[in-house]
């Protein structure tokens, strides 16, 4: 009991700075969260603005400017380099598509070509149009070799049907990421940051030379010393767990409430949480002074988070990255929330991976527990 009111003392002293702690942290983490809310633009056709040089005067070019007319914003140009360069440097238009002379017979004939494309450099949009003129060319080709004028070729083509596409929606969410995906995905940076910080801190003033002699001197046991702390420890965690918890059902209301995984979620989070004490007790044990505490929070926190798919989504990270990235605990947070954000249905082959998942959160809280108490007491021995 002792120990329990030394550690609240100390909480209620720095209570201050706990407070802004966890306010700054928190709102690095919602902020971030929120920056990628999930909400993923489709690959959608584009209308550009196109300068059109038509240099051939032929049945076939006007059937392409005729094209360009129906999907972009066309309009049509002399042959003038100079001013069509003007037009592109000022961004009057993104695109100058000149239908060079000769073109019809060209296309016709099968030798294709004839369209030259000029574009800012570092500009891509050319290919877009050229891969859909070379579409356009390709299959009017095709209709005129089998009999049909150049217009009525045009026509079959333009009334091609399109192809109808069906999206699976197996996230519930329309084929979109969720919002409060996010505020999870972030939630391990907020932890870590604020559990290292805050509860480091009370745990270097709590070792401190004086205190720890009294401690010793005391018939309080070094194991029921360090219980003790763990249960402190597990107590601001668990407070903390709840009031980022309410502050997502703030945030996120009504589409948090309905998530089809929701006690997984807050399962997932609760693992992290007792991974982030457990780092948290480890640092604290290896730290000196209070103006240590941030000098290794820092880079632990974004190390684990940059390494393990918190800033930057595991997927596009190196293989090798990945590899050293299985042997953190982040790593596993966020493979399990990236599945449950991309399935509604929870079963099978997908509860497995999801089990086995939390199920190595637990195993590296264990282990980081037990290496936390062995280094714990021998420090407290060699004291």
């Amino acid at each position: 009991m002792t120990v329990f009111k030394g550690y609240m003392l100390l909480a209620k002293r720095n209570i201050k700075g706990i407070i802004v702690y966890f306010t700054i942290f928190t709102g690095i983490a919602v902020a971030m969260g929120m920056s990628r809310n999930g909400k993923f633009s489709s690959f959608t056709a584009t209308k550009l603005n196109i300068a059109v040089v038509d240099c051939d005067r032929s049945e076939c070019s006007e059937e392409v400017v005729r094209f360009l007319k129906k999907n972009h914003h066309v309009t049509e140009a002399s042959y003038d380099p100079s001013a069509l360069q003007e037009r592109l440097y000022y961004e009057d238009v993104k695109l100058v598509v000149c239908i060079q002379k000769g073109f019809e017979k060209d296309t016709l004939s099968g030798q294709g070509g004839g369209i030259e494309y000029t574009q800012n450099p570092g500009e891509y949009n050319g290919m877009y149009v050229e891969a859909q003129l070379n579409r356009l060319v390709q299959n009017m080709k095709q209709y005129y070799d089998a009999g049909y004028s150049v217009s009525e070729s045009y026509d079959k083509v333009a009334k091609q049907p399109q192809s109808k596409v069906h999206m699976e929606n197996i996230n519930g969410n329309g084929g979109q990421e969720a919002g409060y995906v996010g505020f999870f995905r972030f939630y391990p940076y907020l932890m870590l940051a604020v559990l290292c910080t805050i509860l480091g801190t009370l745990l270097v003033e709590f070792r401190n030379k004086n205190v720890k002699m009294r401690l010793n001197a005391s018939s309080v046991s070094l194991f029921s010393q360090n219980i003790t702390s763990i249960f402190v420890f597990l107590m601001i965690g668990c407070i903390l767990y709840a009031v980022t918890m309410l502050l997502a059902f703030a945030i996120h209301g009504r589409k948090l409430v309905t998530a089809p995984n929701l006690w997984y979620y807050f399962l997932n989070s609760f693992l992290v949480m007792l991974i982030s004490l457990a780092i948290s007790f480890l640092v604290g044990l290896f730290v000196k002074n209070r103006q240590q505490v941030s000098i290794i929070v820092t880079p632990i926190s974004l190390a684990f988070c940059f390494l393990c798919g918190v800033f930057v989504p595991i997927q596009y990270m190196p293989d090798g990255i990945v590899h050293i990235a299985r042997f953190l605990p982040i790593y596993w947070f966020e493979t399990v929330n990236d599945l449950l954000a991309k399935h509604a249905d929870i079963s099978g082959h997908i509860q497995s991976q999801i089990l086995r998942g939390m199920g190595m959160e637990l195993l590296f809280f264990i282990v980081l527990i037990s290496c936390s108490m062995a280094v714990a007491k021998y420090q407290q021995q060699e004291g």
